[in-house]
């Protein structure tokens, strides 16, 4: 396993870090013609990818991280869906490449995403949702510290999910 300490240094984070800094790109260079309703839902779902990833790591456990990196997906999903509405306006027939570019960028990033969400699964670390699940939310509310429970458990991925990611 190798832990990572800060969300900036997860693969996936930088890659869509990368994808908001292009869809911004992407979003100065279209001509005006391109609805500022279009082009503000774009530039929320490209910065909600990297956003969702942080907030998951953030809150440490991983069952947190799960739910963040399935949140992470949808906005990539959204992400993809409005490249795919653009790449068939007219007026952006000339940004075709750029768009193709987002679209690899973007699909890069779910296929690291899923990888990620399932070696976290397979880790065999609970979230909160796991087999003792309802026995732990319960006494978690009861104030108990639950061993073997989220706040038990270091955030760590798998050595060859981080190579993965990374490649």
């Amino acid at each position: 396993m190798t832990p990572y300490q800060r969300f900036e240094d997860l693969p996936v984070w930088r890659i869509a870090a990368d994808l908001y800094d292009q869809t911004d790109d992407f979003i100065a260079q279209a001509p005006a013609r391109l609805r500022p309703s279009f082009r503000h839902e774009l530039a929320r779902a490209a910065l909600a990818v990297s956003n969702s990833i942080a907030t998951g790591f953030e809150r440490g456990s991983p069952g947190e991280l799960l739910a963040s990196l399935d949140a992470a997906r949808g906005s990539a999903g959204k992400v993809r869906s409005m490249l795919i509405v653009a790449a068939c306006r007219p007026y952006l027939a000339d940004r075709k490449p750029q768009i193709s570019s987002l679209m690899n960028l973007v699909e890069s990033c779910c296929r690291q995403l899923h990888t990620m969400s399932e070696a976290l699964q397979r880790s065999g670390q609970p979230g909160q949702r796991g087999k003792a699940g309802k026995r732990v939310i319960l006494q978690q509310r009861r104030g108990k510290r639950v061993p073997g429970s989220d706040s038990d458990i270091p955030l760590s991925i798998p050595a060859a999910t981080a190579k993965a990611a990374a490649g």
